[in-house]
């Protein structure tokens, strides 16, 4: 008899022992009760020490479900998040493997091995009739062999010969390819250094050049954007350089379809949101992540409470994958890594960056100068572009914008958009972009505002050539304040990246009721598992919120 731990996609804290009477391996998928339901499994532990009686612990269920081993590499991966972001593996494990992409990857599984059986069954037709041609063919040769033929006979036997080795070479040419699939060529590897950031507007031809070197020496290659509306649009420019070679997993679905390709060794590029470093791969060599200082990577409503980017770097460092970190305007951890010299730093240029002005709210208010969500400057502006206006709106209400922009601008066609929608979308022609209240998107929570501020006008200055900007706090859009002046800043008050910041929050609402800065150093880690082992009760941990 064995014990195991198995892990159940459910928020616990600790992992369930059961027995087997058949030996099990670590990472292998079985089926379990718990508290009356059925569950996939994984089996974390062999060799457990159960610590009660052995008649009281639950059997493992025979094993139906049509679902590969999780792999030592991801289970190592599992591990680092539990631990670094301070939750249960059940956790990470049902992050991990939802449901749905179970049963995609089930689904993708059968449908594989049906495939299989029809090519198996098309070979052995095929192989088949061969047999019984070259039976034929055999027979014809051995009468010819035979003496005293006539040259009538002779010729009529050489004519059927001919023909059967014509339908032979035409039925070996034919003969379907083996059901079994051909183990993967050997990766050509090499070493991949630091991680390299890439900042500027050329950047993306650079993720090209890498993905398809990376595919022609047989490799993986993860792609990763902020959120699913991302790939889209990173699609459209990979797409017709790497074909069927890219893969698109904008779901779990999508996710569970792939797992398969991906444990078989199939050389592809995986385009992807921050869940896609879950996925199982098995030759990985390249690893992009786009746009890496958004916060959309940091996942905040459940655990794992994980970091994407930060997740990826780790994944990479498993696989002994090249890492490519690109951003119009790096973060300032991204930042800190490459002034310590962790990561390497290179300027892709590009196009041109958009021509930046700034409008001064509160001092146009006091002249007189704001005629509803508009300045004056801004309006006049609005009228002699050459060009499509797109409006960025943040606390402006939809009803009375629309309102205003009819009036001040009858014969104008402006398009109205929220900062997501623009990230998502684009906005291709655009002439300029204004944004009637810069303040009311960039989060004030006290220090990271003014890196968010600089993050937001690097993107509206790559999307159009000309960019107004309304603020309250000129001072925060214009430049004056730069990344360098900042990690002075953060330096000074033992701010991040030179600390590690923990928030503890209230699971109900969010609500943030501790925040503790941890200085960095081999301290680290006990000091984080103290804050989780002494949490005050309907709270969890935030680790490196974004």
């Amino acid at each position: 008899m064995q014990f195991v731990r198995v892990l159940v996609p459910l928020r616990l804290d600790w992992i369930p022992v059961y027995r087997s009477d058949s030996p099990l391996r670590r990472g292998q998928t079985v089926g379990v009760m718990f508290s009356g339901r059925r569950y996939a499994g994984v089996v974390w532990e062999t060799g457990a020490d159960p610590g009660l009686d052995s008649s009281r612990i639950l059997p493992v269920l025979p094993d139906t479900e049509d679902v590969p081993d999780v792999t030592p590499a991801e289970l190592e991966f599992w591990e680092f998040l539990s631990s670094y972001y301070l939750c249960s593996p059940n956790e990470v494990y049902r992050t991990a493997r939802p449901m749905q992409m179970l049963r995609a990857a089930r689904q993708e599984r059968t449908r594989t091995r049906k495939q299989q059986e029809r090519a198996a069954a098309a070979r052995k037709a095929v192989e088949d009739r061969i047999a019984r041609l070259e039976q034929r063919l055999g027979a014809v040769e051995a009468r010819l062999a035979a003496p005293h033929r006539s040259e009538s006979v002779v010729a009529r036997l050489n004519g059927q010969r001919e023909e059967l080795i014509c339908r032979l070479n035409e039925l070996r040419r034919s003969l379907p390819l083996p059901a079994d699939t051909p183990p993967a060529p050997p990766m050509q590897t090499e070493f991949h250094g630091k991680p390299l950031v890439v900042s500027g507007a050329g950047r993306r031809r650079h993720y090209l050049e890498a993905a398809e070197k990376a595919l022609r020496n047989g490799g993986q290659v993860l792609i990763l954007t902020p959120e699913a509306a991302f790939c889209r649009r990173l699609e459209e420019i990979l797409r017709p350089a790497l074909g069927a070679k890219l893969r698109t997993v904008d779901s779990a679905a999508l996710r569970g379809r792939t797992s398969d390709a991906l444990l078989r060794g199939e050389s592809l590029a995986v385009l992807g949101p921050k869940a896609a470093v879950f996925l199982p791969f098995s030759r990985l060599s390249l690893v992009i992540v786009d746009e890496e200082q958004d916060s959309l990577y940091k996942q905040t409503d459940a655990a794992p409470r994980y970091n994407g980017r930060d997740a990826a770097l780790k994944l990479a460092g498993i696989h002994g994958a090249a890492v490519i970190l690109g951003s119009s305007f790096p973060s300032l951890e991204t930042r800190y890594n490459c002034l310590s010299g962790k990561f390497e730093a290179i300027a892709a240029r590009g196009g041109a960056e958009g021509r930046l002005g700034i409008v001064d709210i509160s001092a146009e208010k006091r002249k007189n100068g704001m005629s509803g969500y508009f300045s004056r400057k801004l309006a006049a502006t609005i009228r002699v572009a050459r060009g499509p206006v797109v409006l960025v709106r943040g606390w402006e209400k939809p009803d009375e914008l629309s309102a205003q922009t009819a009036a001040l601008f009858p014969e104008l066609r402006l398009r109205t958009m929220t900062l997501g929608e623009l990230k998502h979308e684009g906005c291709p022609g655009a002439a300029m972009i204004a944004v009637l209240q810069a303040d009311a998107l960039v989060a004030d929570d006290g220090f990271r505002s003014d890196e968010r501020a600089l993050q937001l006008v690097a993107l509206l200055r790559s999307l159009a050539p000309e960019i107004i900007v309304q603020t309250s706090v000129p001072e925060r859009f214009d430049g004056s304040r730069t990344a360098e002046s900042l990690l002075q800043e953060r330096r000074r008050f033992n701010f991040p990246p030179y600390t590690r910041l923990i928030d503890i929050r209230r699971e109900a609402t969010g609500e943030i009721v501790e925040r503790h800065f941890l200085k960095r150093g081999p301290g680290l880690i006990s000091e984080k598992r103290r804050l989780f082992e002494t949490l005050p009760p309907g709270t969890c941990p935030d680790v490196d919120p974004a």
